[in-house]
């Protein structure tokens, strides 16, 4: 209770505070449980609503006008803040993938073609690869540049002659399943 100056009038105050289950950050929604269910709907949502409208105005678009228009409304929107669903569930992964694939069967004008020659085609990695690869360039970056600081400062480097087992398995895998090695 406080008191007013003027007189001895008691006034009551009651603060609210509202709880929120989820809290959108750089577009990246982050939920109370750090699932990014919330998250991967979103993009999900926003993706499919630009496909849709690709797909009515695919007929019209020649190859290149139609993998511009993809990459510019749907891939770039998977693409960014993409290290966010780092270690996220199989089942969120495979939800980003089907937008992914959808996507590049609009690009081909082919539903029917299959998922992953649709991708190769187009020289794009699956989701998962996608992920690690924003991440290794994103340690790439801090180690040569020094920034940003906050990643740079949480990196230990590894000086064993050997190569580590990321880079071997995983990273090369990526590139050589595609047939692109840089």
């Amino acid at each position: 209770m406080l008191y007013s100056a003027v007189g001895i009038e008691r006034v009551n105050l009651m603060l609210l505070i509202n709880i929120h289950e989820s809290i959108k950050i750089l577009s990246a929604t982050l939920d109370s449980h750090l699932s990014l269910d919330q998250h991967v709907s979103s993009v999900c949502r926003y993706s499919y609503y630009h496909l849709r409208a690709l797909r009515h105005i695919r007929s019209t678009l020649n190859d290149d006008m139609a993998k511009s228009v993809a990459v510019t409304l749907v891939s770039s929107h998977l693409d960014y803040a993409n290290s966010v669903p780092f270690g996220t569930s199989v089942s969120n992964i495979n939800k980003i993938q089907r937008v992914h694939n959808t996507l590049a069967k609009i690009v081909f004008n082919d539903l029917a073609l299959p998922s992953v020659s649709a991708l190769r085609q187009l020289h794009w990695l699956p989701i998962n690869r996608r992920i690690n690869f924003k991440i290794v360039i994103l340690t790439y970056l801090a180690l040569q540049s020094g920034t940003p600081s906050y990643l740079s400062s949480l990196i230990n480097l590894n000086t064993s002659s050997r190569a580590p087992l990321f880079f071997t398995q995983s990273f090369a895998r990526s590139f050589y399943h595609y047939g692109h090695w840089p």
